[in-house]
């Protein structure tokens, strides 16, 4: 739940979802590693490219744990350059 704190203001800056495209997988036991770009476009119109890693627990299945890491520049620029939506 903590996630959706850091996930929501950003993706209300950006005018389409983030776009993953996979780079690579890692997997040993229980734990995968998951190595993503993603793009997308702000919504002043200037596109937005990262580089993700998430490290997953896996359990049963499905992901019980996953702690994601990501490039700050252009996430903080994104942040820093677009104001929050009015409500």
């Amino acid at each position: 739940m903590s996630s959706l704190i850091a996930v929501r203001p950003f993706a209300s800056r950006l005018s389409t979802p983030v776009r993953p495209t996979s780079v690579r997988i890692y997997a040993d036991g229980d734990h995968v590693i998951a190595h993503w770009e993603g793009s997308g476009v702000a919504r002043d119109g200037k596109p937005y490219a990262n580089s993700y890693a998430w490290i997953l627990l896996m359990q049963d299945g499905k992901a019980a744990e996953v702690t994601a890491y990501l490039d700050l520049a252009p996430y903080d620029d994104v942040l820093r350059r677009i104001p929050l939506p009015a409500r």
